[in-house]
């Protein structure tokens, strides 16, 4: 790593960045330093072989977070990511295991985009799946005490 000023004060304004958005992506981070795209490549590498930063790959995107991060927190921080995350969960929360079809009525969104949301929330286990074609969904344990300790959750 550079030992510059700038440098320095690049890699703090980052590692800001990702503390404060655990999962951020670096185009976002980018926006949120205001800084460009290779500015940003340059520092992350350099923040990666530091072990201050890890990075994870999920549907495309290159995932950032903290280096203490755990790996079920940083699938679960992947899974909030995924479009109407926080909607769902939020009615899951209230209403309990609901069906897809279900959700997506009650949240007015199209079945196809809630079923594709939870599939991936599934796949990264912040939401659980009982049953096969007209599965219900719910809240892991695990997963909504998590969510409850971020305020998440309204408690």
């Amino acid at each position: 790593m550079s030992p510059t000023p700038q440098g320095d004060e690049t890699r703090r304004r980052i590692m800001d960045a990702v503390r404060n958005n655990p999962g951020i992506h670096k185009k976002e981070i980018c926006g949120a330093v205001g800084m460009g795209w290779g500015t940003i490549e340059y520092q992350v590498v350099a923040l990666r072989k530091a072990k201050l930063l890890q990075l994870h790959n999920y549907r495309g995107e290159t995932n950032c977070f903290d280096i203490g991060v755990p790996e079920e927190e940083v699938r679960w921080f992947q899974g909030l990511r995924v479009r109407h995350a926080r909607e769902i969960i939020r009615v899951l929360d209230k209403e309990g295991e609901l069906r897809a079809h279900v959700i997506a009525d009650g949240l007015e969104k199209s079945r196809k985009i809630i079923r594709n949301s939870l599939k991936h929330m599934h796949n990264r286990t912040l939401v659980s799946k009982r049953g096969g074609r007209n599965a219900l969904y719910g809240l892991p344990r695990r997963a909504r005490a998590w969510l409850g300790s971020r305020a998440f959750l309204p408690r």
